[in-house]
């Protein structure tokens, strides 16, 4: 119930200045986590997962930002992203201007 009670602005404010901002900010984590976790519980037993990931990239990345490794991560899964991303290749992370390593196996090569 953070989220609906207190504005962004005012945690905002409470973390740069008083501990129970961040007490606050780990209940409306908590929450946030509750209700995803649900969400995803029930759309796995309703037989809509991929429609579930789908929206919820929709929403996490409007612009079609999707990084590579949740692209993979569907790839493995079997799960068509495609409408979610900007273009036919998911995005590499950049960090600071550098993009970030692309994780390497045991063998040292990059994963498909």
């Amino acid at each position: 119930m953070v989220c609906k009670k207190y504005t962004r602005a005012y945690l905002h404010c409470l973390v740069t200045k008083d501990a129970m901002g961040s007490q606050l900010l780990s209940y409306h984590n908590l929450s946030y986590m509750m209700r995803l976790s649900r969400d995803l519980h029930m759309s796995i037993v309703e037989g809509r997962f991929p429609e579930f990931v789908r929206g919820f990239l929709r929403v996490q990345f409007p612009r079609g930002d999707v990084p590579k490794w949740v692209c993979n991560a569907m790839e493995v899964a079997d799960i068509d992203i495609s409408e979610c991303c900007a273009s036919t290749k998911c995005v590499t992370p950049i960090v600071q201007g550098q993009p970030l390593p692309i994780p390497v196996n045991a063998n040292g090569a990059a994963p498909n």
